[in-house]
């Protein structure tokens, strides 16, 4: 056989075979790029965490947080969650930071909360023992590649997946497509590579259960075997999937072996899944704390009665989170997905049921079997939160909608085929749910560009403004505050980043005062000319109330600078006392500096202005 021949049969099986599939490369080709280049490092789910546990793996350290080694510090200083504020990730691309090669000479600690079976981080391992082991390259690009190879491995077992299906590609294409699902695959995580696998297993399991005329084979069985164990490797409680491998019951095999070799496969499935649960997650701390997932498992079972009540009622109040969670969604819930995106998925997903011919060859039984699972699923991944936070008696509330991402296809593809609508109506259902489920992607990008790349995640105006800085990782344990005296008056300079602004706000502390006491709040511009004041009353004011000082100011944004006091008057009583919560710390604010009594201090106040135009 010639080469070229070879070829043309490797091409004839990559390339795409019904418009289901082209649709997943296209659309999905497009989205991925822009959300692998365009969420910042660190802004995915526990991204920088499992950053840290894919470097280990590339040391050749399979056990989690086994203290041999240490990984760059850049991982952590790096992340886009860490920073102090939801600020613009524009930096990200500066030449500087864009190729900061590795710090070997600034490590830390390689403990991570990210403790899933070494399998999960093949692709970011591998990349990370070439690219940074080896050859040394800078950080984020080998971070972009990372994400890159990952989605395409998502994006190629998705098409895998429509080629096996028997029935509800279009449908399988919609849930494929979820921007939530989209968002992980994007980033570095083991929900991406999770997803994928209980897909592939779906769709290959789906196709063997409607070929039942067709006994199983050597080759299929050896499929499902496959499959079955990779379940196991990845996310616990993936694992439930495996109840689907019921539905072969009275399936027909070329040798009874094979029947053995697919049940092998489902036991050392669970047996892989369950030994590194116990073996590496069960015994770890939650939090910063000496409770373990295994200590709350002892504590839910000693009050069982408690914490079904607590989380049966728990579930009725969270559904909306779930559905918004599950659809779409940004890293640790900041910014704003535009309500659009929740109304056209639906749309989306409900049309694509009207492209389905009826399935002759999937039997009322494997529909029950696919939907009384999905139950099974929804209700034990929904558990994993309540137990991990479980307090008893006191009531719970539900999210992570984005672990039900891996078992949506049994739910859906249970009533995939069941009716039948006429052929014009079927073209007409491919059409509207390929422009509903382009609008959804398309208004949820414009909202991950809004949270990530601009000061306010939504347009604003006068009658709909929005509060800036948006703070992150503010210590409220170890709280610093700043003490306003009408000796030692307090100043903080701030450069402002839209154009008009119409308040100005502090946090207080604490304060103490006789009646008629209060605190001048005055704004200055750069040449310390008055630009708006105000005398607030002491008596009544409580901690963690604003202080708020109404001006119409109009600024150059990126240019204007403004300088924030407050002070006591000399006629305010002896008991007059006000104290501002602030941080501490060198260059927390770097665009702006605090000064107590005309001396500058290593940190800042906690303040924040209303824009009511960018």
């Amino acid at each position: 056989m010639y080469w070229p021949e070879v070829l043309n049969r490797w091409v004839a099986r990559i390339r795409p075979t019904c418009w289901p599939e082209r649709l997943l490369w296209i659309i999905g080709g497009i989205i991925g790029l822009y959300f692998c280049i365009m969420i910042p490092y660190g802004a995915g789910f526990d991204e920088s965490a499992h950053l840290i546990r894919a470097y280990d793996i590339a040391q050749f350290n399979l056990m989690p947080n086994t203290g041999k080694d240490q990984t760059l510090a850049q991982f952590i200083t790096d992340s886009y969650q860490r920073r102090d504020f939801q600020s613009p990730a524009f930096d990200q691309f500066r030449r500087q930071n864009f190729l900061a090669l590795p710090e070997r000479n600034s490590l830390s600690s390689s403990k991570t909360p990210s403790s899933y079976f070494p399998l999960n981080y093949i692709i970011p391992a591998v990349i990370a023992l070439l690219f940074w082991q080896i050859l040394n390259f800078p950080i984020l690009p080998v971070i972009l590649l990372m994400r890159l190879v990952g989605f395409l491995f998502y994006l190629a077992a998705c098409a895998w997946t429509i080629r096996r299906l028997p029935f509800g590609k279009w449908v399988f294409l919609v849930l494929a497509l979820a921007p939530t699902a989209l968002f992980q695959a994007a980033t570095i995580n083991v929900d991406g590579i999770t997803n994928a696998i209980a897909f592939l297993f779906v769709g290959y399991l789906l196709m063997v259960l409607a070929e039942r005329d067709q006994p199983i084979d050597g080759k299929r069985a050896w499929g499902l075997f496959i499959l079955s164990v990779l379940i196991g490797c990845v996310k616990p409680g993936t694992f439930l999937l495996l109840v689907l491998l019921l539905g072969l019951i009275g399936h027909k095999f070329t040798a009874r072996k094979y029947a053995w070799l697919i049940a092998s496969g489902a036991v050392l499935s669970v047996m892989v899944s369950m030994g590194w649960a116990y073996a590496a997650v069960l015994n770890m701390p939650i939090g910063s704390g000496d409770t373990t997932l295994m200590g709350e498992m002892k504590l839910v079972l000693a009050n069982l009665g408690d914490f079904l009540k607590i989380f049966f009622s728990g579930l009725v109040v969270s559904l909306k989170t779930y559905f918004t969670d599950w659809v779409g969604v940004y890293g640790y819930w900041v910014g704003k997905v535009p309500i659009l995106t929740y109304i056209l998925y639906p749309i989306a997903l409900f049309t694509a049921f009207m492209t389905e011919v009826r399935s002759k060859t999937l039997k009322s039984g494997t529909r029950l079997l696919l939907f009384g699972l999905e139950i099974v699923c929804m209700l034990g991944i929904a558990s994993y939160q309540f137990v991990y936070h479980y307090t008893p008696g006191q009531a719970g509330v539900g999210a992570q909608g984005r672990y039900f991402v891996p078992f949506a296809p049994i739910l859906f593809l249970a009533f995939a085929g069941w009716v039948e609508y006429p052929g014009w109506l079927r073209k007409a259902g491919q059409l509207l749910s390929v422009i509903a489920l382009l609008g959804c992607l398309a208004t949820f990008g414009v909202g991950l560009y809004r949270t990530y790349y601009t000061n306010c995640v939504y347009g604003v105006s006068a009658d709909h403004p929005c509060t800036i800085p948006v703070y992150k990782n503010v210590d409220v344990v170890n709280r610093y505050v700043t003490p306003v005296t009408s000796e030692a008056p307090v100043s903080q300079s701030i450069l402002l980043e839209c154009r008009q602004i119409s308040s100005f706000q502090v946090m207080v502390e604490n304060t103490s005062g006789a009646a008629g006491d209060v605190v001048t709040f005055t704004a200055k511009d750069a040449n310390q000319s008055v630009l708006a004041r105000q005398e607030i009353l002491l008596n009544g004011l409580n901690k963690g109330i604003m202080l708020t000082l109404p001006i119409d100011l109009k600024a150059n944004p990126g240019k204007t600078r403004v300088w924030l006091e407050l002070s006591l008057p000399q006629t305010d009583s002896a008991a007059a006392a006000l104290q501002i919560f602030g941080r501490k710390g060198e260059s927390l604010y770097p665009e702006g500096e605090l000064l107590v009594g005309g001396v500058s201090q290593e940190g800042d106040l906690y303040f924040q202005y209303t824009c009511t135009q960018e």
